[in-house]
């Protein structure tokens, strides 16, 4: 485990009346007093006097719709245009009292920008408010794609679609009384996550027409969080440095990311103090071909996956056992596909499967070994079933072998020792070939370099390559250190402080489980975990650079505190205006405030 997995968790006196319900959620209503944190910063009510809330909330629809409104879909050329139009808004509303800078991603075969855009206050303590500007595709919407991007009419177009179903679904029934209501705004991106950067803009905004801020505050849009967050691993990589040259000392950052709620709200009302992190386990299954007409003569790699694939979708065995009150998520199966070229009446060779795991507390290595064991006694029972399917068909299987199960580390010394250094330097001519062609995502390109290494290594069937297909997410944690610690009870007042003012209660948790750029900004990649991760991602250096730690040491403490909403990535996408525009600002803006107000 890396030396994000190896911080501390920060034990702080709960204020009174906080109670932790289900899930480890700590609900916190509002308390006359101080509690147990230190007082309170109440920014709307008596540092700052004279923010107009009205006008924030107003401020916040405003850069939302802006937002939705310009499409920005990962990979495409209105992410390429967004930050620099962006830039250009900040730039003319707020003139001089705004310092903007884009910055130009790294290893990326786009062309796209993170926006930097910095208001200064009186002191060093700067806050940083962020969040990603992409979004996913609008497939989804059908014959609606065309209105994706314009939220009023494609609310009208959803109630007239669902409304015509005499059997909707109990997603749809929601969907359609959440769009009835008016309290939500639909939209690709309102949710995920222009909401978010939405009221970060209103806030810096804000923040810049105070007379004399106590400290510096900077807001962050980064691209391509929806797939390989070179955004986010760009700006960590340099934020540290930055910052030095600026004059100026990062005290902690708010990411603006948004929480799903199907129910009343109360889940989606969250801070949480840590993200968790992702790792994307891929299993190469080798077959041996066979006519159709002669199956028992070889073995189907698609029957061998299906076996592994039974065995670890959704198994809670399999899971990141997680921390006490927050149990891990059993490992979901995104990707599978045979490698056969064209059709033909012979069996596949072999079978491609990619499957998502967040964790918590296992490392790289662990997952890696848990996944090999597990395709191990998988494709032993494929073989059991197999041979037993023969003998009732009177015949006998022509593939008697134990299976082979390997890592891609182990697979490239079969490779180093079949064909010495050579083997090793096509495959790696192969993987910038491969990187060079911007059509490719990082799994396709990691797919087809364990392809060529099996070849290679003249790999015999029944076998498997366990590999990583994709970016490893560190987990990221709040570090037992002053920094986190003073983030961890400004998280706690800011949101003890808006469930009273809103009368609403505000959880806070361990964990934001939507996966997000916090990997890179409040964790760090610790030298084994680089190890294990680089080794057994074919395509890491190509894709990711060589650099052990994406985000250059930085660590920085960071919660996570945005809107709530339903369906992200789905026709249904859809933010609660109420909450994200009434509700959120304030505690965004305290919990600011709790850090720039104090020093220790």
């Amino acid at each position: 485990m890396g030396a994000a997995g190896k911080t501390q968790d920060v034990t702080i006196e709960l204020p009174p009346g906080a109670t932790v319900g289900a899930g480890g959620v700590l609900n916190l209503e509002h308390q006359d007093g101080e509690g147990g944190h230190g007082p309170a910063l109440d920014l709307t009510q008596r540092d700052w006097p004279g923010l107009d809330w009205e006008e924030v909330a107003g401020r916040v629809e405003f850069w939302l719709r802006a937002l939705v409104g310009f499409s920005s879909v990962t990979n495409s050329a209105g992410e390429t245009a967004l930050a620099p139009w962006l830039a250009e808004q900040l730039t003319a509303g707020l003139g001089p009292r705004v310092e903007v800078e884009l910055i130009r991603t790294e290893n990326d075969a786009y062309e796209r920008y993170a926006l930097s855009a910095l208001v200064r206050g009186q002191g060093p303590q700067t806050v940083v408010l962020t969040g990603h500007y992409d979004t996913v595709g609008v497939d989804a919407y059908g014959p609606h794609a065309a209105l994706a991007f314009d939220p009023d009419a494609l609310r009208s177009a959803l109630i007239t679609a669902l409304a015509a179903n005499p059997a909707p679904s109990a997603a749809d029934a929601l969907a359609l009384e959440d769009l009835r209501s008016g309290d939500f705004l639909p939209g690709r991106g309102a949710l995920d996550m222009k909401g978010g950067l939405a009221v970060g803009l209103a806030l810096l905004e804000a923040y810049s027409a105070l007379p004399s801020p106590p400290g510096s505050l900077l807001f962050l849009a980064v691209p391509d969080e929806e797939e390989g967050s070179s955004g986010m691993r760009t700006v960590a990589a340099g934020l540290g440095r930055r910052a030095r040259g600026w004059g100026l000392e990062l005290c902690g950052a708010v990411n603006l990311d948004a929480e799903v709620d199907p129910g009343d709200g109360s889940a989606g009302r969250t801070v949480f103090l840590g993200s968790v992190g992702k790792l994307l386990p891929s299993v190469l299954v080798v077959g041996r071909p066979t006519h159709a007409g002669d199956p028992f003569s070889g073995l189907s790699a698609a029957a061998l996956a299906a076996e592994v694939i039974r065995d670890v979708d959704c198994h809670p065995g399999l899971a990141d056992p997680g921390l006490e009150g927050e149990a891990g998520t059993a490992p979901v199966l995104l990707q599978v596909y045979d490698l056969k070229p064209h059709y033909d009446i012979t069996t596949p060779e072999m079978v491609w499967c990619a499957f998502n795991l967040l964790t918590r507390t296992l490392s790289p290595h662990q997952v890696l070994e848990r996944f090999r064991v597990q395709t191990q006694e998988s494709l032993e029972r494929a073989l059991e079933r197999a041979a037993g399917r023969a003998a009732l068909a009177g015949a006998a299987l022509g593939l008697a072998q134990a299976p082979t199960v390997l890592s891609y580390a182990e697979l490239l010394g079969r490779v180093e020792g079949r064909s010495g250094t050579a083997g090793l330097e096509e495959l790696g001519a192969l993987a910038r070939s491969l990187a060079d062609d911007p059509s490719l995502d990082t799994p396709r390109i990691c797919q087809q370099l364990v392809q060529a290494a099996v070849r290679l290594a003249d790999l015999t069937p029944p076998a498997a390559v366990v590999t990583f297909g994709s970016l490893y997410y560190p987990p990221a944690q709040l570090p037992g250190t002053p920094g986190g610690q003073r983030l961890h009870r400004a998280a706690l007042a800011a949101a003890q402080a808006t469930a009273g003012r809103s009368g609403q209660s505000v959880g806070v948790r361990r964990f934001f489980t939507g996966v997000s750029d916090v990997s890179f900004l409040g964790a760090t990649l610790g030298e084994q975990d680089f190890a294990a991760v680089r080794a057994n991602t074919p395509a890491w250096d190509v894709r990711f650079g060589r650099r052990a730690d994406p985000g250059d040491g930085l660590c920085l403490p960071t919660v996570n505190a945005g809107p709530w909403g339903r369906d992200y990535h789905q026709r249904t996408e859809r933010i609660h205006l109420p909450y994200a525009t009434r509700v959120l600002p304030g505690l965004v803006w305290q919990l600011s405030g709790e850090l720039l107000g104090r020093s220790t």
